[in-house]
């Protein structure tokens, strides 16, 4: 990606400014206006995309979440959860004493409507103190939200027999065994996901311990590596041979190495 301004891609794809209406005027208005400013904005953003993505789905704000901070209570982050794509938070912020804002689009991976960390990491000397900010607590935000989604949101969790290689495959025979009554299969479903359920969150703590320790080498190495023998897991259980090695699945994790690097190369 060669950009010839900088500062003006910035400003016009990562943090797009918006004005409060003039009527807005004393910091309860601004607070109270948010919803509103964010939902005319998505709109803006849908229609956008939908240009390109026909299917993309008309995103509508679910929930937000107000936060100041201590040591400098005029700045405030509002994270915008959207439905669908809940995983995929929005953060508007700035100081509540200005007459604007700014929004801070989701942070993933290539996807349109989002932005990379391979976008982002070469034009971090050029941000603002209050964009890193922004930056850091947004992609600490995403972290927890995909974080969470993945192992209990219904939705999302990983920690379904389906998602889990073997486990499927013995659910698969349990379904084919016409000897079986339904309720001999549903009790030879719930032995399995004993079994196996426990393994997953097991998987799951390690790579996000292995991402915690920044060894995102080792991170990789663990989600899909193992191609050759002098990689540190070939021949051995990793998460696309544990799970389902699906680009649905796989691709989701892979999306928290280039998170924690971002967060890293921030400064935090």
């Amino acid at each position: 990606m060669k950009i010839v301004n900088h500062r003006q891609w910035i400003d016009t794809h990562i943090f797009i400014k918006i004005n409060y209406p003039a009527s807005s005027k004393t910091i309860v208005a601004k607070k109270k206006i948010l919803p509103s400013l964010f939902k005319e904005f998505l709109d803006i953003y849908c229609k956008v995309i939908k240009k390109k993505i026909r299917r993309f789905p008309t995103l509508k704000l679910d929930s937000y979440k107000f936060e100041t901070m201590t040591k400098q209570p005029n700045n405030f982050f509002s994270f915008m959860y959207t439905q669908p794509y809940n995983n995929h938070p929005f953060v508007m912020f700035g100081d509540i004493t200005k007459n604007y804002l700014y929004v801070l689009v989701p942070l993933g991976g290539d996807k349109i409507g989002q932005i990379s960390s391979e976008e982002i990491i070469p034009l971090i000397k050029y941000f603002t103190k209050i964009e890193k900010l922004a930056t850091s607590v947004l992609i600490n935000r995403t972290i927890e939200v995909r974080r969470k989604n993945i192992i209990i949101n219904p939705q999302f969790s990983l920690l379904k027999c389906e998602n889990i290689r073997q486990c499927r495959i013995k659910l698969r025979e349990i379904n084919k065994n016409r000897n079986m009554s339904l309720q001999q299969k549903k009790y030879a479903r719930l032995e399995l996901e004993k079994i196996y359920l426990p393994k997953a969150s097991q998987m799951l703590l390690k790579y996000f311990d292995l991402l915690t320790k920044k060894k995102y080498d080792e991170a990789f190495q663990f989600l899909k590596g193992g191609k050759n023998k002098r990689d540190e897991y070939y021949g051995k259980q990793r998460l696309d041979t544990f799970f389902m090695s699906s680009r649905k699945i796989i691709g989701h994790l892979q999306v928290f190495i280039n998170l924690y690097k971002l967060y890293e190369e921030l400064g935090n």
